[in-house]
């Protein structure tokens, strides 16, 4: 795969401008995709950007000017479905985005027949469900979560597509439905017939679709989720894997090769490239842009720090040293993790501005006499410390790597 690409940092190229992005979370479905990109008029390769921790695979895809990015598993964290296809829009401002891949089915053959499904079956959202965002009571839980609307154009288009594959020598069509997305990991067939029970026109399920409507929405860009079925939520592994992202990515590059999915169907006006290089007046720009961010990010930790410690309190004067009840542990347990997500939210937000401090995108005085000992203090300060020391480790692959080089560079100073 990467022999057929060239390679570029992000501020080495004037950077493209994309019809489609090209979503995908595990490795089989990236190289199963990265299969139906062509190279760019004029260029020999697939074009592959390095921007920190991603990387952008940048060809044609059927007719259309096409960027594959792969998260991980899940929207949450800071490298989910939901900041890296957020950023991939930010970057190469594409009209809509198609998350492609493996998804469980909920319908084995040996289920009701009406529904019967087999592995390999390609499913199609018309709507993403958000299952996990749910009110909990003592006896009860509450679904609260949005039912998102697949995007109106490419879903019309794929009204009029036709497709299909062969099993056991006979034709099977895609199926268009809603699917469910959440952060868990479902290998519980108890489990798949709850979500049955609650959300009975579901097709399918997954775990990416959540954070892919959340960052589409927040740039009201249109978006698709096009999955074929691995396996059935139970006893799970990795036999279907391949044939699964094979039916899926088949399918979104013959869906890809029909006239009338350009920008201006979507009613977007074509965009320009980026303009490779920058001048002082962006860098300030730049600068002003990420202070608000980090300020933001750091009021966000602060505030769910406090809720922690409040509820902490709260339960302690009420429960003593007994044990939390279940609801008040689960709610506890839940605010923890809202406070370690904006942890990492706020290590990443330093990360990326030492990486453009690095790369000359900031004013250098400015930057250091701004965030020089901030910088310093939050490597070493006990929050953290433990987290980025063991993160060292990794070496290349530190997802912190450019907060190391420039607290290395600001302690030597």
């Amino acid at each position: 795969m990467l022999e057929k690409c060239s390679f570029f940092n992000y501020d080495e190229i004037q950077i493209p401008t994309v019809d489609f992005i090209l979503a995908t979370a595990v490795k089989i479905e990236l190289t199963t995709m990265f299969e139906h990109l062509t190279p760019l008029e004029g260029e020999e390769k697939v074009i592959c950007i390095q921007w920190i921790s991603d990387k952008y695979f940048i060809g044609m895809c059927g007719q259309y000017k096409c960027c594959l990015v792969m998260s991980e598993a899940g929207g949450m964290g800071r490298h989910g479905s939901a900041l890296v296809i957020l950023d991939a829009i930010d970057r190469l401002q594409p009209h809509a985005v198609i998350l492609c891949g493996i998804a469980f089915g909920l319908y084995p053959e040996h289920s009701d027949p009406s529904k019967s499904q087999v592995l390999g079956d390609v499913l199609v959202s018309t709507q993403s469900v958000i299952y996990e965002k749910r009110k909990i009571n003592e006896n009860e839980e509450i679904y609260r979560g949005p039912i998102a609307e697949s995007g109106r154009n490419l879903a019309q288009a794929v009204n009029h597509f036709e497709w299909s594959w062969r099993y056991q020598r006979k034709k099977r069509r895609f199926e268009k439905g809603p699917i469910l997305s959440g952060e868990k990991l479902v290998n519980s067939s108890e489990f798949r017939e709850k979500l049955k029970a609650e959300f009975p026109s579901a097709i399918g399920g997954e775990m990416e679709g959540a954070g892919l409507y959340s960052a589409a929405a927040r740039r009201n860009i249109e978006w698709l989720i096009v999955k074929a079925i691995c396996d059935f939520a139970a006893v799970k592994g990795d036999s279907a894997h391949e044939l699964a992202a094979k039916n899926a990515c088949n399918f979104v590059a013959k869906f890809l090769e029909q006239p009338g999915l350009h920008a201006k169907q979507f009613g977007v006006e074509n965009k320009e490239n980026f303009k490779s290089g920058i001048t002082a007046s962006e860098r300030n720009g730049n600068f002003e842009a990420f202070y608000k961010d980090v300020r933001q990010a750091e009021f966000s930790k602060h505030e769910k720090a406090l809720k922690v410690t409040t509820y902490t309190m709260e339960l302690r004067a009420k429960h003593g040293d007994n044990p939390f009840p279940k609801h008040s542990q689960e709610l506890y347990e839940f605010y923890k993790q809202s406070y370690e997500v904006a942890k990492e939210q706020i290590l990443s937000k330093y990360n990326d501005g030492c990486i453009r401090f690095a790369l000359g995108k900031f004013d250098k005085t400015q930057f250091e006499e701004t965030f020089k000992q901030e910088i310093i203090q939050i490597y070493e300060s006990q929050e953290f410390s433990s987290v980025l020391k063991k993160n060292e480790e990794k070496g290349d692959d530190n997802p912190y790597k450019g907060l190391q080089d420039v607290y290395n560079i600001f302690k030597e100073s």
